[in-house]
């Protein structure tokens, strides 16, 4: 999986609401997740919580990564001008990671926020900026 370089924090997941809830692993800054539920148009299968400093994240919503998902395959890949091989899939990616950026959001996350929580509805995928967040797995 790749890792976006972001700027590092310095964050620790606050405790689980809910006593049966237990820390699965700990997210840090470049770090994203969220993608898989995304992806399958599933449910979420953890709950993602900020830790006790905080977090900020990007988020990307569903309708976006389908809008760029859906005008990339409308290009055909053609958006790379003259270049052709490596060249030109270097470039495509390069042009989709510019208009994946453009659309993401910045959001501050409270100590102890919630993100999603276990069970909901996949409607964006995440990356960490800053802090970290705990991925919790219920009990249930």
């Amino acid at each position: 999986a790749a890792r976006w370089p972001l700027p590092a924090g310095l964050a620790a997941p606050a405790a689980p609401a809910d006593p049966q809830s237990a820390e699965v692993t700990r997210l840090h800054a470049g770090e994203f997740f969220g993608e898989t539920a995304l992806l399958s148009r599933g449910t979420r299968t953890a709950t993602c919580r900020a830790g006790r400093h905080g977090a900020e994240v990007l988020q990307l919503s569903a309708a976006d990564f389908d809008a760029l998902t859906t005008d990339d395959a409308a290009a055909g890949g053609g958006a790379a001008g003259g270049a052709s091989g490596a060249d030109a899939e270097t470039l495509r990616h390069a042009l989709n990671f510019i208009r994946m950026a453009s659309r993401m959001t910045r959001t501050s996350l409270q100590p102890g926020e919630v993100v999603f929580r276990q069970g909901d509805q996949a409607d964006a995928f995440y990356i960490v900026v800053s802090g970290t967040l705990g991925v919790h797995a219920d009990g249930t």
